[in-house]
């Protein structure tokens, strides 16, 4: 599985449905682990708690928007929940919010390869606001609407792999082969006679993420970032300083996109939490970013005109016949960048 985190152009807020803007390239994303020693060593709080966080980090400018890319080979499906600050980018819901009547019927994740990428919250079928960083403090972002408060930030992918590769082969080791798909065939397909053994080998996803190492020490889910103590006392943690380093997601102009169903009418929309992976992800400003890892932040992003003058066009996307998801009420009340401006 493969998740690029690219730069790319806002769209105005002017109320109306935009197609896809251009990609500007990746954010160059960096292991948390690597700078954790002199993070500590900063006496930030904001980027103390991004070390207590682990996972991995890029730079993003003040009212910069993003978007994130999906991958994977083929064979392989992913089911990604997505959560900016801690609130569910699908359903609009925070991570802890308890189960209600309905929610069976509810996809609160993406299906990876079928989505391949998200520009931001689900507002409406087909509509999605986009995805817009600022500071963490200055109480512009989707956490802080939703939820009141600008405690977790960032971004946070809980992946739960749904297929894995299968192997069959003769008791001999000769291999059978086969395509794993929704097709059932009888015996006599693949030439087995009977009285013969048949070894079946399960391949599982590996954990291996982001280049082939953990970069997290949460291994399981969101829930591990803020576990709530065991004797009913909860613990209020002030929120970060006005001069926080740290950015959160905010909510920019409106963007056509379709968060694609999931077609599986079989899988449980609780997914398999023993084979669940967390990464958190932290946006750091670009003046925290170059006093950390001493590299120059990418330039400043271009603007609309700029943009325009350069002869970049928008997509639109290619529509299949695969449903989408409705969109979720919670951000019905979400305000933009320019309604708080």
């Amino acid at each position: 599985l493969k998740i690029g985190f690219h730069r790319t152009l806002r769209v105005p807020e002017d109320g109306r449905v935009h197609l896809l803007p251009a990609d500007f390239g990746l954010f160059p994303v960096q292991n948390m682990a690597a700078y954790e020693a002199k993070l500590r060593k900063s006496g930030n709080p904001s980027l103390l708690d991004m070390v207590r966080k682990s996972g991995v980090f890029f730079p993003i400018f003040q009212r910069e928007a993003l978007w994130l890319s999906f991958q994977v080979p083929k064979g392989s499906e992913y089911a990604i929940r997505v959560f900016v600050g801690g609130v569910n980018v699908v359903s609009g819901r925070k991570w802890d919010a308890p189960a209600k009547e309905g929610d069976h019927k509810d996809q609160d994740y993406i299906i990876v390869p079928q989505q391949k990428h998200l520009d931001g919250i689900t507002v409406g079928d087909g509509v999605v606001r986009q995805f817009v960083a600022m500071p963490i403090g200055t109480g512009y972002s989707i956490e802080k609407q939703i939820t009141g408060k600008e405690d977790v930030g960032g971004i946070q992918l809980e992946i739960t792999p749904v297929s894995a590769k299968m192997r069959l082969s003769f008791a001999n080791g000769a291999p059978i082969p086969w395509e794993q798909d929704s097709k059932t065939f009888a015996p006599r397909h693949y030439r087995l006679q009977p009285g013969e053994d048949i070894k079946m080998t399960r391949w599982d996803m590996g954990d291996a993420w982001l280049g082939g190492k953990r970069t997290t020490e949460q291994k399981k889910l969101i829930r591990e970032l803020l576990k709530p103590s065991p004797n009913g006392v909860h613990i209020v943690t002030a929120e970060p300083p006005q001069e926080s380093w740290a950015m959160g997601l905010a909510a920019g102009g409106l963007i056509k996109q379709e968060i694609r169903r999931d077609t599986n009418i079989y899988r449980s929309p609780r997914l398999n939490q023993a084979t669940t992976t967390l990464i958190s992800v932290q946006l750091l400003n670009s003046v925290a970013y170059e006093a950390i890892t001493g590299m120059l932040c990418p330039p400043t992003p271009i603007t609309m005109r700029e943009y325009v003058n350069a002869g970049i066009p928008w997509f639109d996307n290619y529509k299949n016949q695969t449903a989408s998801t409705e969109g979720a009420y919670n951000f019905n009340r979400i305000a933009s960048v320019a309604e708080i401006d």
